[in-house]
């Protein structure tokens, strides 16, 4: 039954993560998707409450800023599997210690989510690309 719960929670965030990649304004792919490889560094580096800070502060609530659109990708994901409402970060304020073990380790899947979207999101956007990438594995 635990097995069968993380299976769906992984597909839910893969979904997720590639509604988000799909919603990206067009050629935005290509400022986003760096970011999105550095999250998962970021998280284990600084922490989620530093990393949600960090992406907040170099958005600057810009719309068109990929820092603002990581921002809002998690804001809106771990609200959503945390049962949280507005800003995540001030929720993340008030948490406690085991809650916000359980935001990070969220944070964490979703990051490898989005980056998979991401790839998946560039080798759609350029097959050339992908095929040389498959052929080079092989």
């Amino acid at each position: 039954m635990m097995e069968e719960l993380g299976k769906l929670t992984e597909l839910q965030r893969g979904e997720a993560a590639a509604r988000a990649v799909d919603q990206l304004p067009k050629g935005r792919l290509a400022q986003y998707a760096p970011l999105v490889r550095n999250l998962s560094l970021l998280l284990r580096q600084h922490g989620l409450g530093q990393t949600l800070t960090y992406l907040k502060s170099r958005g600057a609530e810009r719309a068109d800023s990929p820092f603002t659109m990581l921002y809002g990708h998690l804001n809106s994901w771990l609200g959503q599997t945390l049962g949280e409402r507005g800003d995540f970060l001030t929720a993340l304020i008030r948490m406690d210690s085991r809650r916000y073990l359980q935001a990070a380790e969220e944070a964490h899947g979703f990051a490898l989510a989005l980056r998979q979207a991401c790839q998946a999101g560039t080798a759609s956007l350029n097959p050339t690309s992908a095929a040389a990438d498959k052929e080079a594995g092989e």
